[in-house]
């Protein structure tokens, strides 16, 4: 019996192949002939050189340059095929420079059907896209510089994967565009100068697009029919527009810096525009020196809070026909005109806890309303020349007295502080005969507009 077991063990052991590594061009004259002749888990190390074909992949193995992209280039034989085509799981190709493809559905690198597969270190280059997934899953593209392309980075119906630490720059469409996939992370990617675009998702849930700096194109983030996702701590400058927000629901877009962003057109020139859109929630971001701050129009059950909302053209923020949304401990200064303006049939929001600082600049004040109504507006600070402007518009201005710490330290909520730069604003000179922290005398805007707990400023 041991004999017997002795003898297949020996046969087991006798017919293990181990993982080979072979040579190009040492061991085979192209990247393709090694590839044929490879088996699962080989690893082909490519020498410094020119290589001219198309290469399809459709084995587990690692395909890399010798001494990186700038000794290494591939460039397409026919440029109606993809350089890389990648059918396998389980690849990783690092080191090189890929060039020239030239049909619509043609990649520097094509990943159809693959998972668990890597691309690191490589430079892609005059191609319809870079790297491309076509349903495909746990991948990573790390370090990868899309440059002169069509688009950078495409996912199509591509889950759970990792696009990370690479650059997007001067495509003429866009730099990474996302449809239908689903649990991706797009991280710290550098994207500039793309024509049509930054960072695009389309039609697609549960994907973070984060850490990334994105200057010089059209819209920089752009979520379109999306749920579930989030855009956090990203850089967008100098963009048409920051970040377009249309016909999704659920998604975080938080601590951002978003600035000088100025398209001139209607829809662009906005920090952050939000269209027919509910449940999107926008905290903690920075947003400035843009042609507008946030613009929402049709939308839904909006967060709007903590953010900073500065030196913007036109106003900080403004809502049009959208509705139960929250505005609260922004700090909004210095825009051209509004802080905030509230139009169009927004009806039922309820803005608290801001400060409103310096705004109507060149027109307008601290807060307009026109064709609105039933918006409940307490705990904020107003210090502007013109603090409010009022049409056709019947809003509650306080909530009942309570015992409560407000926004100036007192010791009573109610109403808004009205103070103006020159002192002459209401709450600075009201009276507060028993000290309560309250005017002794209700504020009237306008017909329909009384802000009857008043909170009064004590010299």
């Amino acid at each position: 019996m041991k004999l017997v077991l002795f003898l297949f063990l020996l046969l087991v052991f006798a017919f293990k192949v181990e993982a080979a590594t072979v040579i190009v061009p040492d061991s085979y004259s192209t990247i393709q002939q090694a590839v044929n002749a490879a088996s699962n888990g080989d690893t082909i190390v490519i020498r410094d050189g020119v290589y001219i074909e198309n290469i399809k992949i459709n084995k587990s193995i690692i395909i890399k340059s010798e001494n990186g992209p700038s000794n290494c280039i591939v460039e397409a034989l026919d440029t109606n095929k993809s350089v890389f085509n990648i059918l396998a799981d389980g690849v990783r190709l690092e080191g090189f420079t890929i060039k020239n493809t030239n049909c619509s559905v043609c990649a520097g690198v094509l990943l159809n059907n693959s998972s668990n597969s890597a691309i690191a270190n490589c430079i892609i280059t005059n191609s319809s896209m870079g790297v491309c997934l076509i349903r495909s899953s746990n991948i990573s593209v790390r370090q990868v510089s899309a440059t002169n392309d069509i688009w950078g980075f495409v996912l199509w119906m591509s889950n759970s994967s990792k696009i990370v630490r690479n650059v997007a720059m001067n495509n003429a469409k866009g730099a990474i565009l996302l449809y239908r996939s689903h649990s991706n992370t797009i991280l710290t990617n550098d994207v500039y100068n793309n024509s049509f675009g930054g960072i695009g998702v389309f039609e697609c849930s549960n994907n973070i697009v984060s850490g990334n700096e994105i200057k010089n194109c059209g819209s920089g983030i752009y979520f379109h029919n999306s749920v579930k996702s989030a855009a956090s701590n990203n850089i967008l400058s100098k963009n048409d527009l920051g970040i377009k927000i249309e016909n999704c629901n659920k998604l975080l877009i938080s601590g951002n810096i978003v600035t000088g962003n100025t398209g001139m057109s209607e829809e662009v020139g906005k920090g952050i525009f939000c269209i027919n859109s509910s449940d999107i929630v926008m905290v903690n971001n920075k947003i400035g020196f843009n042609r507008q701050g946030i613009h929402c129009t049709s939308s839904l059950s909006l967060i709007i809070a903590n953010n900073l909302i500065e030196n913007n053209d036109n106003q900080g923020i403004s809502l049009g026909n959208t509705m139960f949304s929250l505005i609260s401990g922004n700090y909004i200064k210095n825009n051209g005109w509004d802080g905030i303006v509230i139009h169009s049939s927004s009806n039922n929001n309820e803005i608290k806890n801001n400060v409103i600082y310096n705004n109507g600049i060149k027109m307008g004040g601290g807060m307009g309303i026109e064709n609105s109504s039933s918006n409940l507006i307490y705990n904020n600070i107003f210090n502007n020349s013109n603090n409010f402007w009022l049409i056709n518009t019947s809003n509650t201005w306080n909530v009942k007295k309570t015992y409560w710490r407000n926004i100036v330290g007192g010791k009573y909520i109610g109403g808004n502080v009205w103070l103006t730069p020159d002192g002459s604003g209401y709450s600075q000179t009201c009276r507060d005969y028993n000290n309560d922290g309250v005017c002794d005398v209700p504020m009237i805007l306008k017909n329909g507009n009384v802000d009857f707990l008043p909170l009064a400023i004590n010299p």
